[in-house]
């Protein structure tokens, strides 16, 4: 994209002047400008979205005889050599990333001097054939230094160019003639170079990378809305006379670019044979093809095409076939995603007749083809803001705050990496000042398509996996790093985020702490039970959207403002961000296909780091479902959970918060953990303005050793339940518990499943109880507004978890059952299963089962709730248990329920810890989804008025199962209720007896 007052980040240079190319030999050869009577235009910035195989084709040109025939093109190995390298400022693989037009932006020079010439080494990739097979040479925990091989100045505005030395053995020397480069040297008709009309003058290479224009006067590409439309006009108008100047581009741009002779070399038209399948035959037909006039970026399993015409269908074909396709939007862009690996991919346009316009063959890579090492290691970060290089090319906005001046380093460092705007500079995330306080490095990333960054925005896409592997691998090659190692750190989508990265094991990565997390997209927040969450889950996919948007964050337009011409750039391709809440819509049955990769629990037995991991019961946003899959992280070398009553935001309370602090600087520091008096004196104050209490304070520091701490990591039980949380005398109504338990998994060996059968005068009893076997039937009428209603907190501060409103249920609306009162306090903890015989005057019914604790003083607390749309009954027999019904959502699974007929549906619970004082009693109350949860509504069926009916008795035996804590605990559960309300995220309400309207 153009920038005002610019000329797409590039120099003028003069008529006559003296262009330098540099071949990977090392041999460098010069031009003269000769574009007239305007001036020689080389760009210096260009978009990241332009990055593809194409980009090595103008140098590849300007290579001349003496290269080995055949595709270049064509696997990892073949594909980097010729590959020719400029001494502009700044370049990566043949782009430069400076801001010229930003006095305050200082270009890096990145050049490793070889007897007098500029030389880079082209990193390559590396195949392994799956993780488990791979052989990695890394300690489990602590990594010794590896040397690098580049530098970088500094920028003077703290943007930090990643640099890279580029060496060549394959290249021939650059002739400075027009001989035409032999056919293994340039890209059969995709990289030709051509001429353009616009702007006046130009000539130039589009596909090749290395620009030759001359150029009119500077123009403002943005028009009065402040979108940038720029890039879009000026690919159209330098596409004017694409087809039928084809032949002539090529010629004249070598001339240009490499030679002082006329001699003119038109490219050679080609045949493309494409196979489409019909209903009963294929049928072969063969095109001529011309050079394509749009740009081509391959990355893994995703062609990204630029610069086409608004309205042209493309297509990506496979040698067997076309494989999918689209049409390019208004901004000339398209991204086609989901395409298998392999060989041999065309990109083309779709035409009614002529030749077709091509490019490729590509290659489409693997997850499993990584960059060499090299790659990380000659990209330089800096303090302040930097764009680092992925495998595919694109940039990612990462900023860089280090505790002290970079040569008082090497460094602890920690990452946080998300879509929100860890890179924003002026304003850290919660984590990265919390450890950039406590003497850390922290390093915030954009993801791919958002803030900053380039790319297109895709929720957990495949690519910002990868992104993370390359990030944590080039942030841990950096001079100031301790140890090359670094560890991440986040709460709630950065949290979250870690498991994605961590699951592709990056040698540098030393330790993860996810907070306040998922395990499955689908059926932790999106369609809990099968039900969209249109509340939090709608609102926050509506908020990523319009963040992730051109210019969505007020930063990004700052920082364009002031003259960041590569944050300009990274917005191009954010047309063809997914349409996220399109996208949920559409998925109102599970589909294992994209649904397992965006669900850990799939995948965090690949993750082989320690593992830091808190999460609360009730949280308002991401729910506590990610506790289930706790066992899951077989692989993990050591794992620590800290488990709550609460809220989202506490993670960050000061218990969990100081082991955090004990686990990174274990795992990441290698030091003895102890806290920063400065930090521990400032606590109460940032404790007061988070959470609105006073008495917060982080706790002593326990270990005088680094072996101490880490043994007691290690060998201490990994499950650490704080009870009780906002009931502490000592901080009431704060993230602070009344007591601690542990225990060696999760769920804990001690749970008991403890089965309680609902009856007909409305009880919960022993399955042997007489009162089990008596038969009757209850209804309720669906009230659909009530799926609207949540538990907003009572003095309206948004930030308080500890005097939420929690609505009543009106009779004739709600079915309840509850237990005599307990003789002995018990122990809950874990998932609970409700097992409902239930019919509806409907062919669905939404259900909401809630858990609550009747105590003697007449008040009533919430405990948890669990939700199921009645088709989505089906279970998996393989994942299921007697406390946690595994449901399948799959669209193949789905059936109505039987008119006139009882069937059995089984709802999930939600995990939780409660502790049932003796002489209170527990409620089961049935109803319709709604008036549970501080920030979660419910898009029900459209069932008003419609009754759900309940069968209990012999015939239709409803029931629900506890998880009961068995043993002795040590402590004994505190004496006395806790505070109601008072107690975090469990609201109260006066108890108010609901009576069972009989089924008619």
């Amino acid at each position: 994209m153009w920038r005002r007052g610019s000329t797409r980040g590039g120099s003028l240079l003069a008529s006559g002047a003296t262009v330098l190319i540099h071949c990977r030999n090392g041999s460098t050869i010069a031009s003269q400008a000769t574009c007239s009577p305007v001036n020689l235009f080389v760009p210096l910035s260009l978009s990241s979205s332009f990055l593809s195989n194409s980009r090595r084709a103008s140098r590849n040109s300007l290579c001349a005889a003496n290269h080995s025939s055949g595709d270049p093109w064509r696997g990892s190995t073949s594909r980097s050599r010729c590959m020719g390298s400029s001494s502009s400022v700044g370049s990566q693989w043949g782009r430069t990333y400076a801001s010229p037009t930003a006095p305050q932006f200082s270009a890096l020079r990145r050049q490793s001097t070889r007897g007098g010439t500029t030389s880079r080494s082209r990193h390559s990739f590396r195949t392994r054939s799956s993780p488990s097979n791979t052989a990695r040479s890394r300690a489990p925990l602590r990594r010794s230094s590896r040397s690098r091989t580049a530098s970088a100045s500094p920028s003077s505005a703290g943007i930090g160019m990643s640099s890279r030395s580029f060496a060549s053995d394959s290249c021939p020397s650059c002739s400075n003639t027009a001989t035409p480069p032999p056919s293994g040297c340039s890209h059969s008709g995709s990289h030709a170079l051509r001429l353009s009309s616009a702007p006046s003058g130009s000539a130039f290479s589009r596909a090749g990378r290395v620009l030759a224009s001359c150029v009119g006067p500077r123009r403002d590409r943005r028009p009065a809305d402040g979108h940038r439309t720029g890039g879009v006009a000026y690919g159209r108008a330098m596409r004017r006379l694409r087809r039928h100047l084809a032949v002539l581009a090529a010629g004249a741009l070598l001339v240009t670019a490499c030679s002082s002779a006329s001699d003119t070399v038109a490219p050679t038209t080609t045949l493309a044979t494409t196979t489409t399948a019909a209903a009963s035959s294929t049928t072969t037909t063969t095109h001529p093809t011309v050079p394509a006039d749009f740009d081509v970026r391959v990355s893994t399993h995703q062609v990204t095409v630029t610069g086409a015409d608004p309205g042209t269908e493309i297509r990506v074909v496979a040698p067997d076939g076309p494989v999918t396709g689209g049409t390019v939007d208004e901004q000339g862009n398209l991204v086609l995603r989901e395409i298998p690996s392999g060989d041999g991919y065309l990109v083309e346009e779709v035409v009614d007749d002529g030749p077709v316009p091509t490019a490729g063959p590509f290659h489409v890579p693997t997850p499993d083809e990584i960059p060499d090492p090299s790659f990380y290691a000659s990209q330089t970060l800096v303090e302040g803001l930097n764009y680092i290089e992925m495998r595919d090319g694109v940039t990612l906005a990462a900023m860089v705050r280090l505790p002290g001046p970079p040569e008082d380093g090497p460094y602890p460092t920690v990452v946080e990496y998300s879509g929100y705007d860890p890179a924003n500079p002026d304003e850290p995330e919660p984590m990265t000042g919390i450890f950039t306080t406590f003497g850390y490095a922290t390093v915030g990333v954009n993801m791919r398509g958002s803030g900053c960054s380039g790319g297109a925005f895709d929720f957990f896409s495949e690519l910002q996996t990868l992104d993370g592997y390359d990030l944590i691998e080039t942030i841990a090659a950096q001079p100031w790093v301790l140890g090359h190692a670094v560890g991440m750190v986040g709460i709630s989508y950065p949290g979250i985020s870690q498991l994605f990265v961590a699951s592709t094991r990056p040698p540098s990565l030393a330790a993860i702490s996810p907070l306040s997390v998922i395990e499955d997209s689908y059926r932790s927040v999106v369609y809990p039970g099968g039900i969209y969450n249109d509340g939090f889950a709608k609102s926050w996919a509506e908020s990523r959207q319009g963040s992730t948007e051109a210019y969505g964050q007020d930063w990004v337009r700052t920082r364009v403002d002031e003259g960041d011409t590569i944050c300009e750039a990274n917005q191009a391709l954010r047309s063809q961000n997914v349409d996220l809440l399109e996208r949920t819509r559409d998925f109102a049955y599970y589909r294992p296909d994209p649904g397992d990769r965006l669900a850990p629990r799939t995948f965090v037995d690949r993750i082989e780091v320690p593992v830091f991991l808190a999460g609360a019961w009730q949280d308002e946003q991401t729910g506590s479902r990610f506790a289930t899959m706790l066992d899951d992280f077989t692989n993990a070398p050591v794992m620590e959970v800290h488990l709550y009553n609460g809220a989202h935001a506490d993670s960050a309370n000061p218990v969990v918060l100081a082991r955090l602090f004990e686990f990174m600087d274990v795992y990441v520091a290698g030091r003895t953990p102890t806290i920063d008096p400065t930090l521990r004196f400032a606590a109460p104050l940032l404790y007061r303005q988070a959470y609105g209490v006073d008495g917060l304070q982080l706790p002593p520091d326990r270990f005088t050793s680094y072996e101490e701490a880490r043994a007691a990591i290690e060998n201490g039980p990994p499950v650490h339940l704080l009870l009780e949380m906002g009931g502490n005398p000592d901080a009431p109504g704060g993230p602070l518990a009344r007591a601690e338990y542990t225990f060696d998994a999760w769920p804990p060996p001690e749970t008991r499943a403890d089965v309680y059968r609902l009856t007909a005068d409305g009880r919960l009893v022993a399955p042997d109880d007489p009162a089990a076997g008596v038969d009757g039937a209850h209804e309720f009428t669906v009230d659909v507004a009530r799926s609207q209603i949540v538990t907003p907190p009572a003095d309206d501060d948004p930030n308080t978890f500890d005097n939420l409103a929690w609505p009543p249920l009106p009779d004739g609306e709600a079915l309840s059952y509850e237990t005599e009162p307990f003789t002995d306090d018990v122990l809950l903890a874990g998932s609970a299963r409700v097992s409902l015989w239930i019919r509806a005057s409907a062919d669905d019914a939404d259900l909401q089962v809630t858990l609550s604790e009747v105590r003697p003083d007449g008040q009533e607390m919430y405990i948890q709730s669990g939700w199921l749309r009645a088709s989505h009954r089906a279970l998996d027999p393989d994942e299921s248990t007697d406390l946690l019904p595994f449901h399948t959502h799959l669209e193949e699974d789905a059936a109505p329920l039987p008119p006139g007929e009882f069937t059995r549906v089984d709802v999930e619970v939600f995990p939780f810890a409660h502790a049932v004082r003796a002489g209170s009693r527990l409620r089961l109350v049935v109803d319709n989804p709604g008036g549970t949860r501080n920030l979660w509504t419910f898009d029900v069926l459209d069932a008003d008025g419609e009754t759900v009916t309940v069968g209990v008795g012999p015939d239709t035996p409803s029931e629900i199962a506890l998880p009961v804590i068995t043993g002795e605990l040590d402590p004994p559960l505190p004496a006395g209720l806790p505070p109601c309300p008072g107690t975090r995220s469990q609201p109260c309400r006066p108890y108010r007896p609901i009576t069972n309207r009989p089924a008619g």
